[in-house]
């Protein structure tokens, strides 16, 4: 009996393999969205604006990207792209994903995620959110994110410091650096010129999330 178990095992991983080709599921180039701002800066709302226009990915604190924490406890600076997440993702375009900084209480290294992308076959991009200060340090201590705003405005510095030595990384590794202000995305005519730097359709595929200006 356990022999039949195996050819029927077997023909199954045929078949699955002739509905999704390999090649089908590679990255292939395909552009993957890192969205990368302080903590309290809109990074899960762009996401969701990127969602809209049809990249692939969640606006969650969990995404589908990520590990479990047993597996990587710094799982916020891994890439998980395994062969279920892969098939699921075969006829995706695009995909996003959000790495506050820090993010889960540690501090990612966007130059070591970029490294995984590459890796992968992906084409990265780094999404810049930004803020009006006074927002995001009043927003970080009302959601909890720190004590007092004395530790948001340190958490700040260190994430200035962080993206003055990324970025002349980025040029070099030719990794587009896209900055975003959040006040501007309740506009249209900024949402189309966001779209259009970012290559993806202005015409959105789903309903545009609602612009909050407090997140």
């Amino acid at each position: 009996m356990a022999i039949w178990w195996w050819l029927f095992a077997l023909v199954v991983l045929v078949v699955s393999a002739q509905d999704f080709p390999l090649n089908d599921m590679e990255p292939d180039g395909r552009p993957f969205y890192l969205v990368m701002g302080a903590e309290s800066t809109g990074n899960r709302y762009l996401v969701s604006m990127l969602m809209s226009m049809g990249c692939s990915g969640a606006s969650g604190h969990e995404q589908p990207f990520d590990y479990s924490r047993d597996r990587h406890p710094d799982w916020p600076a891994h890439i998980r792209w395994d062969y279920m997440l892969r098939r699921h993702f075969v006829h995706s375009r695009c995909f996003v994903m959000h790495r506050s900084l820090p993010h889960a209480l540690q501090w990612v290294d966007p130059m070591v995620l970029v490294d995984r992308l590459l890796e992968l076959g992906f084409r990265p991009w780094l999404l810049v959110p930004k803020r009006n200060i006074t927002q995001v340090l009043d927003s970080q201590v009302r959601n909890g994110h720190v004590h007092n705003r004395t530790e948001a405005y340190r958490n700040l510095e260190d994430y200035q410091v962080i993206m003055e030595k990324t970025i002349p990384l980025m040029e070099l590794v030719h990794v587009p650096v896209v900055p975003v202000e959040h006040s501007e995305l309740k506009h249209q005519y900024y949402i189309d010129q966001l779209a259009e730097t970012l290559e993806l359709s202005a015409k959105p595929l789903h309903k545009l999330p609602r612009f909050k200006k407090s997140v």
